[in-house]
């Protein structure tokens, strides 16, 4: 049996990278295996990909990295903490059950959290990465929705509201406590998970909120095409959970 699993559900580029590694720096355990980048639970025992499973060990203050594709050295490891990373979740369709179904006899306590960032630089960073399209945004609201309680599809035990914890060290220090841990000194890795940062890659290693995370749709506020993506409703929504941002209006009124 595994002592603790955490299923971690967002859309691509909306920080949950960030997010478990940031959590992984919070706890006690000295390592934490990740199956990362997964969507059909019925495989987690055969994934395989690059990426797709993480071992980080903690070595005096430092967090260290290593992937392995093969998945029976992966799971024959004594495993205290699992954290799997779920993205581009469609809350509404997405087959809840099979979180009973094949995480229940591996552990019966797991947490659920659903991680969002603020739609435009979400958006901004896919498009970076050729991504950025209708569905994504569609997506994106329907998770909003889940945040706020409007839908409760999934049962989510916790939301992370990336904009709030990359901003406020308070608002890190409540997640932390409310998670079951202690916080502890706030991670400053850029893992290279999807090649890191769609804007810098892993340029800022050591030194993360040095990035201009909460501006990046500045650079496509001019693309009719990315402009397209927003309406009302999504600003209504953003306002919601993160408060206005100035002057992401100018997207869909000029």
């Amino acid at each position: 049996m595994i002592d603790k699993i955490v299923f971690m559900a967002g859309v691509r580029r909306g920080g949950q990278h960030a997010a478990s590694g940031w959590l992984i720096s919070q706890m006690p355990f000295p390592v934490v295996h990740n199956v990362n980048d997964i969507y059909d639970l019925s495989n987690i025992k055969t994934i395989c990909g690059k990426n797709n499973l993480v071992i980080f060990t903690r070595q005096n203050d430092t967090i260290v990295k290593s992937t392995t594709r093969n998945p029976n050295e992966f799971w024959s490891q004594d495993i205290q903490c699992l954290i799997i990373g779920c993205e581009d979740v469609e809350v509404d369709i997405y087959p809840v059950d099979d979180i009973n179904t094949h995480l229940s006899p591996l552990c019966d306590n797991i947490t659920k959290i659903l991680v969002i960032r603020d739609p435009f630089n979400t958006m901004a960073s896919l498009y970076k990465v050729g991504r950025g399209i209708p569905q994504d945004i569609k997506r994106w609201k329907k998770l909003a929705r889940e945040a706020m309680g409007k839908t409760d599809f999934i049962g989510f035990d916790h939301i992370f509201l990336y904009n709030k914890w990359f901003n406020d060290r308070q608002y890190r220090y409540d997640m932390a406590k409310n998670l079951g841990f202690e916080y502890r000194c706030d991670n400053k890795k850029v893992y290279d998970f999807g090649g890191g940062s769609s804007f810098d890659g892993v340029k800022y290693d050591g030194k993360p909120r040095r990035m201009d995370v909460m501006h990046r749709w500045q650079e496509f506020r001019s693309d009719n095409n990315f402009r397209k993506l927003f309406d009302n409703e999504v600003i209504e929504l953003s306002n919601e959970l993160f408060g206005p941002i100035d002057g992401v209006e100018s997207l869909i009124n000029e």
